[in-house]
């Protein structure tokens, strides 16, 4: 159920890919990325400030997969045009600078990016055209993979 929305057609290359693979692709990314990455802000977030984010400007990859450090390009200010690229770099410089995302001149569209907390859960979404919030960040998948043995590591070994 949690995967049934998954892609179902077209990989970039005009091979039509099952529903199984996108499923399959959606799990893979939620038990390396997503899923890590709200554990992490969770415990870290017990002790020092942190900003939970996704990126997701799924249009801009034809083949439907936002790969690791897919962002990097948007926060360099490498995507000529995009008004999501000058966004993120602007609170990339503000978070470099001064330790929180929301200190430096924004500009229309940018919204408060919400200092994550365990009882909000509440992280940014880094998309096209809206950057928005959500509160927890693959909730469901992660719950999932946390009741799981399978999802994680080093699982079945002693």
């Amino acid at each position: 159920q949690l995967y049934r929305d998954a892609r179902t057609a077209g990989n970039g290359g005009g091979e039509a890919m099952s529903k199984w693979f996108w499923a399959s692709a959606k799990l893979a990314g939620d038990i390396g990325f997503h899923c890590g990455s709200r554990a992490g802000a969770r415990w870290f977030s017990r002790s020092q400030p942190v900003y939970l984010y996704s990126f997701a400007p799924i249009e801009d990859f034809p083949t439907g997969v936002i790969g690791h450090c897919a962002q990097k390009p948007y926060v360099q200010l490498q995507q000529p045009n995009s008004s999501l690229a000058s966004k993120m770099g602007r609170y990339w410089y503000s978070f470099a600078k001064y330790g929180d995302p929301n200190t430096a001149p924004r500009l229309a569209g940018m919204p408060d990016w919400p200092l994550y907390h365990n009882a909000s859960d509440v992280n940014v979404i880094f998309d096209e055209p809206t950057i928005r919030t959500e509160v927890g960040l693959r909730k469901a998948q992660c719950a999932l993979c946390a009741n799981t043995q399978s999802c994680q590591p080093n699982a079945g070994n002693s």
